[in-house]
Parts: structure tokens; sequence; C-alpha cells
């Protein structure tokens, strides 16, 4: 009977997990997924606080956000693996930053 290996050693490279497609251990600088992946995340978040911000705004995404509105949607409700390192709520900046973006509309 084989045994099976025990990936949540720490013993496991980093390399050993990246081949095996589990990004977690990888580091930012080396990593292209994971660097997309975290690029990714946060354009969403983005996108996540700038359709709060339009709800509390009281204005119509579609209006708003126009031809561009379905890729937006898309990009708000994407899904990401549940990384620790991955943010799943908007932080502070983020939503600053849609606060900038829909009160720039006016």
């Amino acid at each position: 009977m084989r045994n099976e290996e025990d990936y949540s050693t720490e013993r496991v490279s980093r390399f050993r997990r990246h081949s095996d497609g589990d990004h977690s251990l990888c580091l930012y600088k080396t990593c292209k997924y994971r660097r997309e992946l975290e690029y990714d995340n946060e354009a969403h978040l983005l996108g996540v606080a700038v359709f709060d911000e339009l709800e509390k705004a009281g204005k119509d995404a579609r209006e708003f956000c126009g031809d561009g509105y379905f890729d937006m949607r898309e990009l708000a409700d994407a899904e990401f693996p549940p990384y620790e390192y991955l943010p799943t709520v908007p932080d502070i900046v983020q939503r600053i930053q849609a606060r900038s973006v829909v009160r720039d509309e006016n």
C-alpha cells in the first residue's frame, strides 16, 4: 500500500506545492500566477466597493457603467480561492477609491 504524501507539513517545498497548483506559499515576486491572482482580486474588490457606493448614492449602476456594466458586474461577482493572503472584502483604500469614482461622475 502506497503512503499518500502529506502536503500540510512544513517540509513540503514551495516548488512542490506550486507544481501541484497550490500557490498559497508562493512568493509574490516569483510566481506569475499569484501576482495575477492578487491583481484580479484587487480589481474584484474595487468593483464590489464601486457597486456598494453606487447603491449608497442611489445611482443606477447600469447607467453609471454604460457599456462596461456587464464586465464590471462579472468582475465584482467573481469567486477566488480561499487563500489566507487574499482579502475577501474591500479595504478602506478601495472604499475611498470607489467613493471618489462615484462622486467624480456627478
